[in-house]
């Protein structure tokens, strides 16, 4: 079983980095790329996602927002938030919002599979068989 991750991003460069960076791992499958948050809702609704990495300002609706309505129609979804310039004030937000944590851009390279895992609760049963097999 694969580890359903959706990003939303309104930078498509860093939205494919981070896609590439995802999909790295094989126990994980980048089911969307939202450009903006009220996509990212839309695609949440429809795609199901496990995971919703989700950038803090975007056009439209911001995470923070997409986030609370994520969650009111997936509970089951995880959103962790990614910012390049977001104040302490709206991550807190974000977490008051639902969200399982914020990452900073900055450091999101090479630990951000393990990251995304972490926040996704790996353990659990149904992807716990899939660490054994790797």
């Amino acid at each position: 079983m694969h580890l359903r991750v959706l990003v939303a991003d309104d930078n498509l460069l860093f939205a494919e980095a981070l896609t590439q960076l995802l999909e790295s791992d094989e126990r994980i499958e980048v089911v969307g790329c939202a450009s903006n948050g009220a996509e990212a809702v839309d695609f949440a609704r429809k795609l199901e996602p496990d995971v919703v990495l989700s950038d803090i300002k975007m056009p439209l609706m911001t995470g923070i927002e997409a986030t609370q309505r994520i969650l009111a129609l997936r509970p089951e979804t995880t959103v962790v938030l990614v910012s390049g310039q977001s104040s302490p004030t709206e991550m807190e937000q974000g977490l008051l919002a639902g969200a399982a944590g914020c990452l900073a851009k900055d450091d999101v390279g090479l630990s951000l599979v393990e990251t995304v895992l972490r926040y996704a609760g790996l353990e659990a049963p149904q992807f716990a068989a899939s660490f054994s097999a790797a």
